[in-house]
């Protein structure tokens, strides 16, 4: 029992000698565990979504506005419309190959509906002016994917279209402030148009912008800083009680 007692307090008195590493532990070994099964998530996340896109690439020809509206996300589309040459939009900040440009959203009736169609990438050089891009006006046939726009991501400050001169620049694609200044129904969905599409200028949609294996390494990382704090830990705690003196009896 003396033996018992003689090395619990000692090995108590070593995590005692060291409370600034013992803190430091206890508070990062559950933010390192937890970052590690986030990455997780997001990689199974990621691994759903290409599962997704996958599964909806064979390209499906539509053949009314109606159609469109009950599509999957991610489907790819062959349609035919008429564009509606007066309505421009630049997305601000889009990077491709590093370099700083705006998407380009033109948009296309359908029947008596409005699709908005992404062009593509392009760069912005002067920015105390707007790109000059031409836009696409007649009848067209496009191939592209349907993407619905991402809620996500942090607004500098909100659009506010103030008339009805265009281009406008736009910090995101926000459908429901958009349906606002256009004559007719808006589907929800964003023709993202292939590299080989009539219009198109470069294109740099991917359904997932990092891959399902670098959230499964970034994963390990945590996992092994973890790992690696226990274990500096542990083995601070034990040099010190194998260094400390041992209490009567204890030997």
């Amino acid at each position: 029992v003396h033996v018992h007692h003689g090395g619990a307090n000692t090995m108590l008195n070593s995590i005692m000698q060291n409370k600034a590493l013992t803190l430091f532990t206890v508070l990062f070994m559950p933010v390192l565990l937890c970052l590690g099964f986030w990455q997780l998530d997001r990689a199974e996340d990621k691994r759903q979504l290409m599962l997704k896109a996958q599964a909806s690439d064979t390209m499906l020809v539509v053949e009314s506005a109606d159609q469109l509206e009950s599509l999957p996300e991610f489907q790819h589309v062959q349609l035919a419309g008429n564009y509606r040459p007066n309505y421009m939009w630049y997305v601000d900040n889009q990077i491709w190959r590093g370099k700083v440009g705006v998407d380009v959203i033109a948009l296309l009736q359908i029947g008596q509906k409005l699709v908005l169609v992404n062009r593509g990438w392009h760069i912005w050089r002067d920015r105390s002016n707007l790109p000059e891009i031409s836009g696409p006006s007649g009848q067209v046939t496009l191939e592209g994917h349907l993407i619905k726009p991402s809620e996500k991501g942090i607004l500098l400050a909100e659009d506010i279209i103030l008339s009805d001169n265009y281009p406008q620049l736009l910090q995101k694609v926000n459908m429901q402030m958009l349906q606002q200044y256009l004559p007719l129904p808006l589907l929800p969905q964003v023709l993202h148009l292939d590299i080989n599409s009539q219009t198109a200028l470069q294109p740099h949609w991917q359904p997932v912008n990092i891959t399902p294996e670098k959230h499964y390494g970034y994963a390990l990382q945590w996992f092994g800083l973890s790992l690696t704090l226990c274990t500096l830990f542990l083995f601070r705690i034990y040099k010190h009680y194998k260094s400390s003196p041992k209490v009567a009896g204890g030997e």
